[in-house]
C-alpha cells in the first residue's frame, strides 16, 4: 500500500468512517496486493537449469531433460540442445547432491534422444502409435499360428486320406459262371487309379493293368472272370476260370488302387464272392490262421514220418 492510499485511509477514519467501510477497504487492499504478486510470479511453463523435468513439463529452451531408461517419468534439466536424453540404466536422482553435474556428464555420453516432452499431445500420440504397433505384431503372430495349424491339419488329413485310399464300391455278379464279373465304382469326387486284381489266396495269378486304368468320379469298371481279353473301354477279362466256386465266403478278389498312378501308397481291397468286404484287420487274422494251420500240418507230417 503506497503513502497516498494510507493518508486517504487515515483521513477517512478521522472524519468518522464506519467500521463496515473500514473492513471493506482493508480486504480490497489485500486482494489487490495478492493479485499483483500472482501476476509477477505466473505459472511455470518449463523447467529451469537444475529443475526437475517430467513428461508433462519439459525444460526451457537451451536445456535438455536427462532421464534414466529405467524411469523416464522424471529427470533433471541441464544445458543441452533440447528434448530428452535417456542415460541407460543409471538412475537419475534430481534431489541428490551433485545431481546436475552427474546428469550433464551422463548426457554428454548418451546418444539416445527423444522428442521434446514439452508437448503432452505428442507424447500421447507416440504412446498410441506404440500400442498400435504392438497390437499389430501380436495379431500378425496369431494369424501366422492359425495358418500354421490349418496347414498342419490339412497335411494330416491328406496323409490319412492317402492311407485310406480312394472310396470304391464293389459288386459281384454271375458267381461261378463264365459271366462272372466284379464291378468297381469310384465314389470319390476325383479320379482313382486301378492297378490290378488277384484271386484271394493265390497272388501268383494276379493280373496287372498296363497302363493303370484311370477311373473317373462316379464311373464303373468291370473285371471279368472265366475269360481273358484285352482292355476294352471299361472292362477287361483277367482270368480263364471263375473265382467264385464252392464256399462263396472263402473265395474272392483283391483289387489294388490309389489316387494317382505315381502314388507310392496304394491300397488293397479284399472282396468276397458273397459281396462282403474284408478289412485289413480281418485279412491279417485270416493270414495268421492260415500260417498256424500250415505249421500244425507240417508238425503232424514230421511226427508221422518219424
Amino acid at each position: 500500500m503506497d503513502n497516498d492510499r494510507f493518508d486517504r485511509l487515515t483521513r477517512s477514519i478521522a472524519t468518522g468512517i464506519t467500521r463496515r467501510r473500514l473492513v471493506a477497504a482493508a480486504v480490497g487492499a489485500l486482494a489487490l496486493r495478492g493479485s499483483e504478486a500472482r501476476a509477477q510470479l505466473g505459472p511455470a511453463t518449463c523447467g529451469q537449469a537444475g529443475a526437475v523435468c517430467t513428461m508433462l513439463m519439459g525444460c526451457c529452451q537451451g536445456l535438455t531433460c536427462v532421464t534414466s531408461a529405467i524411469n523416464v517419468n522424471y529427470g533433471v534439466c541441464v544445458t543441452g540442445s533440447g528434448g530428452t536424453v535417456s542415460t541407460g540404466t543409471t538412475l537419475i536422482s534430481p534431489f541428490s547432491d551433485g545431481a546436475v553435474e552427474e546428469a550433464a556428464g551422463l548426457a554428454s555420453t548418451s546418444t539416445t534422444t527423444t522428442s521434446s516432452t514439452t508437448d503432452p499431445q505428442a507424447l500421447r500420440q507416440q504412446k498410441i502409435a506404440q500400442r498400435k504397433s504392438r497390437r499389430s505384431a501380436r495379431k500378425s503372430k496369431q494369424s501366422s499360428r492359425r495358418s500354421t495349424r490349418k496347414t498342419n491339419r490339412q497335411t494330416q488329413q491328406d496323409q490319412r486320406r492317402l492311407r485310406r485310399g480312394p472310396r470304391l464300391t464293389f459288386q459281384v455278379t454271375g458267381q461261378g459262371t463264365t459271366d462272372e464279373a466284379l464291378r468297381v465304382t469310384n465314389r470319390e469326387n476325383q479320379t482313382a487309379v486301378l492297378f490290378g486284381i488277384a484271386p484271394l489266396g493265390n497272388l501268383s495269378l494276379s493280373q496287372q493293368l498296363t497302363p493303370p486304368y484311370s477311373l473317373g468320379p462316379g464311373l464303373p469298371f468291370l473285371f471279368l472272370s472265366g475269360q481273358t481279353s484285352e482292355l476294352d473301354g471299361n472292362r477287361v477279362g483277367w482270368i480263364a476260370n471263375p473265382i467264385c466256386q464252392g464256399d462263396l465266403s472263402q473265395n474272392g478278389f483283391i483289387v489294388t488302387a490309389a489316387f494317382s498312378s505315381t502314388s507310392t501308397k496304394s491300397r488293397e481291397y479284399t472282396i468276397l464272392c458273397d459281396g462282403s468286404r474284408l478289412t485289413s484287420g480281418h485279412r491279417k487274422r485270416n493270414n495268421n490262421q492260415h500260417k498256424r494251420h500250415k505249421k500244425r500240418s507240417q508238425k503232424q507230417k514230421s511226427g508221422t514220418h518219424d
